[in-house]
């Protein structure tokens, strides 16, 4: 597959921007963190001033068991899976939404590798090498299967696997002459016996 330069694995959280990505070189991820959690940083002190103008403050640094923990609000906000909002607010919620919200079944989550692959992807099919975008799969049926395993909580052996490469439609992805590329595939809710809580 050409010269590896550098690979990092971690979960789909998001698609990237479609200009400059994340905008960091990817040969030193530490910058690449560091710019991103400066960015969520002021976005948290921007939040945080708009909530405190409206008489609201933020809390962090302990667990919460239930609503009745919190003080008085009109409004509370949970970004949380179904699950979890049944175990925290489940008091409040109508009794057929607080059953649904504690049977709800998380569907496939994403595995996701971030590769810069000195002169690409070498493939040997050249529409492949010109595409944005590759579906690297066997036939319907074979696709078909793997995603019947994934929904039943089994990993395939050979995944349908998507490969994105970014900089053809966005040269200034590449950097220092390397293109990076993103390789995808559909998991198991559960996988190695963690389950994704709505992350």
């Amino acid at each position: 597959m050409g010269r590896l330069c550098r690979a990092r694995v971690q979960p789909a959280v998001g698609a990237d921007e479609l200009v400059g990505g994340d905008g960091a070189d990817l040969r030193r991820p530490s910058i690449r963190l560091a710019g991103r959690a400066r960015r969520i940083a002021r976005d948290l002190r921007r939040l945080a001033a708009v909530v405190s103008e409206h008489g609201g403050h933020f809390e962090t640094g302990r667990r919460v068991r239930s609503l009745s923990e919190l003080p008085a609000a009109d409004a509370v906000v949970l970004d949380l899976a179904p699950g979890a909002v049944a175990e925290i607010a489940g008091e409040r919620l109508p009794a057929r939404v607080a059953r649904a919200y504690r049977r709800y079944r998380h569907g496939p989550g994403a595995f996701k590798v971030d590769l810069a692959v000195a002169e690409g992807v070498p493939w040997t099919s050249e529409p492949a090498r010109r595409a944005g975008t590759v579906h690297a799969a066997g036939s319907f049926a074979e696709i078909a299967a793997a995603e019947q395993l994934i929904n039943r909580g089994r990993m395939p052996e050979r995944p349908f696997v998507i490969v994105c490469q970014q900089s053809l439609a966005d040269p200034t992805r590449a950097k220092d002459g390397v293109p990076p590329g993103v390789g995808l595939c559909a998991r198991p809710a559960r996988l190695y016996g963690r389950r994704d809580r709505g992350r």
